[in-house]
């Protein structure tokens, strides 16, 4: 007589084991992967930042072949277009300009030469300072205060060169302030705007922030000065970035 053995049919669900393995694979990929995604991430809001930098930039151009020359901050109000009515800020604090609180953003705001004032890097925040940091008897980096925390575009009266390396001979200098920024986020901005450094200057962003930001020595001047100066903020918030933008 003929038996037939039954066959019992696989179950698809994974073993203990089976899983195990694909869960290890899984932590595997992710940390070779999210450092790179991390990097790419970086990479991209740097990228952001030194465009808008180029878009100020082409605004203070614009501003001077208009009225010839560059208003001092504190100097010169910002006005809303065809009128006599202060201008309110559309980013920081969002207080009206009168000319003793104005910078030259502001201006550049007002008169529709710049769209908006959003950067990606560092923090931006609504806090309400007292009055902006006197940026106008800046004499050279250290004099440099922190200030309030969002972005802002200064004109300074200065006749030091070596604030920035492009600002040779100047009587006034314009610059871009972003605050907050993290010790990556400076050492990458410091790098795509004055390096590449060699290798012997420097070991790492760590290392590049602090000859930088003047807390180590370095006898490179592209470090030292360049055109992204880095200054400490003293309170937890990290690191200020100046970017030259133009001079008089």
């Amino acid at each position: 007589m003929k038996t037939t053995k039954s066959i019992r049919p696989m179950s698809p669900a994974f073993t203990l084991i089976e899983m195990i393995g694909v869960l290890a694979i899984i932590g595997i990929l992710a940390s070779v992967v999210a450092p790179r995604v991390i990097e790419a991430i970086r990479d991209a809001k740097l990228t952001s930042a030194i465009t808008t930098a180029s878009a100020v930039r082409a605004a203070a151009v614009n501003y001077y072949a208009r009225y010839n020359y560059y208003p001092v901050d504190g100097t010169r109000g910002a006005f809303s277009n065809g009128t006599t009515t202060a201008w309110t800020r559309t980013y920081g604090d969002y207080a009206s300009c009168p000319a003793s609180t104005t910078t030259f953003g502001d201006i550049l705001l007002s008169e529709g030469l710049l769209d908006a004032m959003r950067f990606n890097v560092g923090v931006s925040s609504n806090n309400v300072l007292s009055a902006l940091a006197n940026f106008t008897t800046a004499t050279n980096a250290t004099a440099w205060s922190s200030g309030p925390v969002w972005p802002t575009i200064n004109c300074i009266s200065s006749t030091n060169s070596s604030l920035f390396t492009s600002a040779v001979n100047p009587t006034r200098i314009i610059f871009l302030r972003l605050p907050a920024v993290t010790t990556l986020e400076a050492a990458g901005l410091k790098t795509r705007i004055d390096g590449p450094f060699p290798a012997s200057d420097v070991s790492g962003p760590f290392a590049l922030v602090s000859m930088a930001s003047g807390a180590t020595t370095t006898t490179n001047s592209s470090i030292r000065q360049g055109n992204c100066r880095i200054v400490s903020r003293g309170d937890a918030l990290g690191y200020d970035v100046w970017l030259y933008v133009a001079h008089e």
